[in-house]
């Protein structure tokens, strides 16, 4: 038994766990907190869920809620936040040599990345049913102590938690160069790249000045966002209403707004019609940067030849142009 337990002991002794806040990162300061190995505290994988959980979800809203006369703090966001952490843990390949199970909190949403590849296509996870983790046994010991769904479930939690919320789709992407896994729970509303592009149409066709952009964005996040969320119709007179705010404070004509609200509706109406991953490279590129291929597939964690090909439907849909037609090809986003 004591020769077990250390060979259990060996085996997870080359991974290094490592949790940061970067939710207010500055040029100064590299991290407002982080949870590592340091002596402190005895290193071992539920130690270090323990000590991360409740920091990955203080901030996170908590309505008002009364059970049997108790109130209820747990919510299907915090839920699906341990359950994204729970995965990371038993889904982790600790065979590897240099494997880093890696938390980062940022401002608009939470990364997930385990060392290890997946061992079910990514649609199969999204549909959910099946489950092989890695390592059976700490998922039953995470679910005896209360944490984790049923074999199948924990993934399509995690997306229904994000849907009813209003933002877009969990990404997960495997990078099979680094042998890693990352998950990204953005908490981003789901109309957030839309409303973007709303804001610079709207500029474009009322000659605002670039600072009044932020008014227009203000106006849409005073809304319900879960109302918008459920219906593009509401969404759509949401945009004619900005319009006519524009066209009162601004004195432009009715016309003006009328093609505002048009082409926006018509922004509207070319995202939905776009793939996750076509989705995914939009929102990694920032407006005005110059990417090449290498440099998209980095970010998405997919191979060169299937990233030129998003990026080439990208361009026939004329979300994206392209700079050559050479190996030096860079593409930009379109606005």
């Amino acid at each position: 038994m004591v020769g077990k337990g250390l060979a259990i002991r060996d085996e997870f002794d080359n991974i290094f766990m490592d949790y940061r806040d970067e939710s207010e990162v500055t040029s100064d300061i590299r991290w407002n907190d982080r949870v590592t190995y340091d002596g402190t505290w005895e290193n071992n994988l539920f130690n270090f869920f323990m000590k991360v959980t409740p920091k990955l979800t203080e901030d996170l809203k908590k309505p008002f809620r009364l059970e049997n006369q108790q109130r209820i703090d747990d919510t299907p966001v915090h839920r699906a936040v341990r359950e994204a952490f729970v995965n990371l843990i038993i889904h982790s390949d600790y065979q590897l040599d240099a494997g880093t199970l890696k938390i980062i909190k940022r401002p608009r949403g939470f990364e997930f990345t385990n060392p290890g590849i997946l061992k079910l296509p990514i649609d199969e996870i999204f549909k959910g049913g099946n489950s092989k983790p890695r390592n059976p046994r700490m998922q039953t010991m995470f679910r005896m102590v209360g944490f984790g769904d049923n074999a199948g479930s924990g993934f399509p939690a995690i997306l229904d938690a994000w849907r009813k919320s209003g933002w877009i789709q969990p990404q997960l992407t495997e990078n099979t160069i680094l042998n890693q896994v990352t998950l990204t729970l953005y908490t981003i509303p789901a109309f957030q790249e839309a409303l973007d592009l709303l804001a610079a149409r709207v500029s474009e066709y009322s000659e605002l000045p670039v600072g009044s952009i932020g008014e227009l964005q203000r106006i849409f996040k005073d809304m319900d966002l879960n109302m918008l969320n459920a219906s593009p119709a509401l969404l759509s007179d949401a945009e004619k209403m900005l319009c006519d705010k524009l066209s009162d404070a601004r004195g432009f004509s009715a016309d003006s707004a009328e093609k505002s609200a048009d082409s926006a509706e018509n922004v509207m109406e070319n995202t939905e019609k776009l793939s996750d991953r076509q989705k995914q490279v939009l929102l990694l590129m920032k407006e005005g940067v110059e990417y090449s291929t290498e440099e998209i597939a980095a970010l998405i964690g997919l191979k060169g030849p299937r990233t030129r090909q998003i990026l080439n439907e990208l361009v026939s849909l004329g979300r994206v142009k392209s700079t050559a037609a050479t190996k030096s090809r860079r593409y930009i986003k379109i606005i």
